[in-house]
């Protein structure tokens, strides 16, 4: 009975393995077009997110260069990111909410609190 018990566990841990791994950031890892509607217009720009340990990294990536956002976070199907930009020479914090599903995401986004829009990202 106990060899029963310690199969039953190891099989119970290693099931559980990769959902710790999914909730790490490995659903959104990789390259994503985004989409953010503003009251301003649409753009459209490249996101790398990248995986460092168990922190998430991203890279806006545009006509302009490479920005990093400042902050990625996951959260089961829920994800934030956090860009700094330079708008008509002001810094300007945007916050990106939303939810994953598989190779798509978005949600709402806020233009340091001046503004409200929306966006919508695509893996390839």
């Amino acid at each position: 009975m106990k060899k029963i018990g310690a199969v039953l566990l190891m099989v119970t841990a290693l099931a559980a393995f990769p959902l710790a791994q999914s909730q790490s950031g490995a659903d959104i890892v990789g390259s994503w077009d985004v989409t953010t509607v503003s009251p301003v217009g649409e753009t459209t720009n490249a996101m790398v997110v990248s995986q460092d340990g168990d922190k998430l990294k991203a890279v806006a990536k545009g006509d302009g260069g490479e920005l990093p956002y400042d902050k990625v976070e996951e959260s089961g199907t829920n994800v934030t990111f956090v860009l700094t930009i330079d708008y008509q020479g002001s810094p300007m914090t945007i916050t990106y909410t939303g939810v994953v599903d598989g190779k798509k995401m978005g949600g709402d986004c806020d233009f340091g609190g001046l503004a409200q829009g929306t966006w919508s990202a695509v893996q390839h």
